[in-house]
């Protein structure tokens, strides 16, 4: 499984053995109203961390085994002021950790 970001998009992929990608989902992850930038995202043991121009960072609950339906979506309380640069996951998902332009 993998996710790729697509401007505003995430999208997330499953490789086949052959080598074939397959696309699972397709979530918005930015919603600033003029040029919208998905500037990270991370895909870890069915949740999917984004964040963007429009410093938010939002946690997304991908649904069963299929990856193919969001089941929970949560924007974190205001922290950046200034676009999000980076997030990721702790590999026991207990903690999110984000970075962003503010000085």
């Amino acid at each position: 499984m993998m996710a790729v970001c697509l401007t505003e998009l995430v999208a997330v992929y499953q490789m086949e053995p052959s080598g074939k990608l397959t696309l699972l989902l397709k979530v918005q992850g930015d919603f600033l109203d003029k040029d919208p930038c998905l500037n990270q995202c991370v895909l870890s043991k069915g949740v999917l961390v984004t964040g963007g121009d429009d410093c938010k960072v939002r946690l997304f609950g991908v649904k069963d085994n299929t990856h193919r339906e969001i089941s929970k979506t949560i924007e974190l309380p205001p922290g950046p002021t200034m676009a999000v640069t980076g997030v990721d996951i702790s590999s026991d998902q207990s903690r999110v950790v984000a970075t962003s332009k503010d000085a």
